[in-house]
C-alpha cells in the first residue's frame, strides 16, 4: 500500500477555546490519509504471548510545523470585561507516516 499522507487545508476560521476567540481568522490544516500498517497473528502459551510475524502501525502525523503568535479575546466570566491574551498556534507544514504512539 502506498502512503497518501498529506496536509489537508481546512480554510481560515476564528478559533474559540474555552471563553476566548481569536481576533483574526487563522488558516487551519490537518494531516490526513493512510499509511501502511499491518498486524499478524499471535499465540499465547503458558501466559506468554508470541508474535507470529511482524506487526507495524504507522499514522499520518505532522512532520514539520511552524508557530504563529495570535491574539485571543477572552471574556471574563460574570462580567462584560474582556482580556486580550497571546497564544501560540502551531501550523502544519508537512505530514509523514510515523510510528503510532500509544
Amino acid at each position: 500500500m502506498e502512503s497518501n499522507c498529506r496536509v489537508e487545508d481546512l480554510g481560515e476560521k476564528f478559533i474559540t477555546v474555552d471563553n476566548c476567540t481569536s481576533l483574526t481568522r487563522v488558516s487551519r490544516e490537518r494531516c490526513a490519509g493512510g499509511c501502511e500498517s499491518q498486524a499478524s497473528n499471535s499465540l499465547t502459551m503458558a501466559n506468554i504471548i508470541y508474535q507470529l510475524g511482524n506487526s507495524t502501525c504507522q499514522c499520518c502525523a505532522p512532520k514539520e510545523t511552524s508557530v504563529e503568535e495570535i491574539s485571543m479575546n477572552c471574556g471574563a466570566i460574570g462580567t462584560s470585561e474582556s482580556i486580550l491574551m497571546k497564544a501560540q498556534y502551531i501550523h502544519i507544514l508537512s505530514c509523514d507516516c510515523q510510528v503510532c504512539k500509544g
